[in-house]
């Protein structure tokens, strides 16, 4: 009996938390510039009054700095028309951008798992080798970042549920079900 393939399923990125993020980027740079063009207010916070205007001047071109290159940032995700993850028949593809991001075959894959961090849902990919997708990250701070998420909670990948527009139960069970059906693949032939 031939085996039809399962179409492939593209998540999208949850654009109302993207823009909620948006929003905190833009009014962190609108402070900046307030610092920045009316810094009469804030010399007061400053200890020492010599060079105030300047600590506080220099404050806000910092807070705008962040602030803008944060709202940039979300900007672009809210506009990428590339969905947040892509799940086919061989892999998925995790487009979520975290540090983890990027293709987990299915052959690599031993279980899926909800977690909690720090107030915040992920799904937990958990994998048979973890320092392969710590090793491809090129980036130290984000290596260790990986290799933290891998000792405190069994995995390098962590795909937040709040960066999909896709509810968790549903998407938890849609990744078993394509697990499992991959294993089934794999024993038939």
């Amino acid at each position: 009996m031939p085996v039809t393939p399962t179409p492939t399923v593209e998540i999208a990125r949850n654009k109302k938390n993207l823009s909620w993020f948006l929003t905190g980027g833009l009014i962190l740079f609108f402070f900046g510039l307030l610092l920045l063009v009316y810094p009469t207010p804030f010399i007061s916070l400053v200890p020492h009054q010599i060079n105030a205007a300047f600590i506080i001047e220099a404050v806000g071109v910092s807070v705008m700095v962040i602030g803008g290159i944060y709202s940039y940032i979300m900007a672009v995700r809210i506009a990428s028309v590339f969905p947040a993850m892509i799940i086919s028949d061989k892999d998925i593809y995790d487009h979520t951008g975290t540090p983890g991001d990027g293709l987990i075959n299915w052959e690599d894959i031993s279980g899926f798992r909800e977690s909690l961090i720090r107030g915040h849902r992920f799904i937990t990919v958990l994998v048979k080798h973890p320092q392969v997708y710590i090793d491809r990250q090129r980036n130290p701070v984000k290596k260790r970042l990986l290799a933290r998420l891998n000792s405190d909670f069994g995995s390098p990948i962590q795909i937040p549920a709040e960066a999909l527009a896709y509810d968790l139960r549903s998407l938890m069970i849609l990744l078993e079900a394509r697990l499992d059906s991959y294993r089934a693949s794999v024993l038939r032939s």
